[in-house]
């Protein structure tokens, strides 16, 4: 019996893994009570998840082969979008093989100091401080140094690394001479409009792009109106790094907003319902359900 099943289990995901298609995406294994237990992003979905199968080389990724009872996938129109899908799901489900199969390295996350006056905003592969906000974790440390890079021209947060800002000098770093720190060492920028830069850090972190657009276009036109003309061109040039962003981040077309998008399909007596939640634009969720359609109605009647 035991062989039996495990003849049926291979010949399922076999099948599984030749339906998959040969274009960008994430992959999801589920274990037997369908739990999901790992999360990928893959260029070829068809070749990563083969690989898998193929060529498990640590104890841990054949325990990880051994688990799986089925392949789920999501295909989506470019590897960017697909490194921004595997990074939401993986928030979302918590993989324990995601933690597992890292090669003796953790997953990068990005890191708040609200313990501080000053926070900083910085790369880390730890996560224990209680006092401290954590993003992620994200599976390209090479991604999130550049998000962050980005993040650093928009909101000029401070990248001196004491829990106080400024250098022994007394004077503002190299930072403030080219846009990319406010300088709170020296008082250019209080507790408060400081505090309000981390929450645009939060905030677009948190996934709510269009608040940061929003805000950002609305410093412009404010500076503008003013004839604070070199702050309007600073807010816009701010306001283009952010487009910039988002455009090799989003996941649907940005005026789809926040939407559940339901798609079924039937055959026969079963059914399959997708949901996919998107968030401002961007993929944070799939769940899928099997429904029994006992009378073989069609698609928009089980809908």
């Amino acid at each position: 019996m035991a062989t039996t099943t495990s003849e049926g289990r291979r010949t399922r995901l076999a099948e599984q893994r030749k339906a998959l298609p040969d274009g960008p995406g994430v992959y999801l294994f589920r274990d037997a009570q369908g739990k999901v237990i790992y999360v990928g992003k893959a260029k070829s979905l068809r070749k990563r998840v083969a690989s898998h199968f193929s060529n498990p080389v640590t104890r841990g990724a054949y325990e990880m082969v051994d688990a799986i009872e089925s392949v789920e996938f999501v295909l989506v129109a470019s590897e960017a979008e697909a490194l921004l899908a595997e990074q939401n799901f993986i928030k979302q489900y918590r993989p324990r093989f995601n933690i597992r199969l890292r090669d003796d390295k953790s997953y990068p996350f990005i890191a708040i100091s609200m313990d501080e006056d000053f926070p900083r905003v910085y790369f880390t592969r730890e996560r224990h401080r209680r006092d401290r906000v954590y993003f992620g974790p994200y599976s390209n440390a090479k991604r999130v140094r550049g998000t962050l890079d980005l993040l650093g021209k928009i909101f000029l947060f401070r990248s001196c690394q004491g829990v106080e800002p400024g250098r022994r000098s007394g004077s503002p770093c190299l930072d403030y001479y080219i846009k990319r720190c406010g300088a709170p060492c020296v008082g250019y920028v209080d507790k408060d409009e400081y505090h309000e830069s981390i929450e645009g850090v939060i905030a677009f972190l948190s996934g709510r792009y269009r608040e940061i657009e929003r805000d950002l276009e609305r410093k412009m036109k404010e500076a503008s109106a003013n004839h604070e003309y070199e702050q309007a061109a600073l807010e816009r040039n701010r306001l283009r790094s952010v487009r910039s962003l988002l455009e090799r981040q989003r996941v649907a077309n940005e005026s789809i907003g926040t939407v559940d998008v339901v798609a079924v399909a039937v055959d026969g007596v079963d059914a399959n319902a997708q949901v996919f939640q998107i968030r401002d634009g961007v993929l944070s969720d799939r769940q899928s359900f099997y429904l029994e359609n006992a009378a073989e109605r069609d698609a928009g009647e089980v809908a």
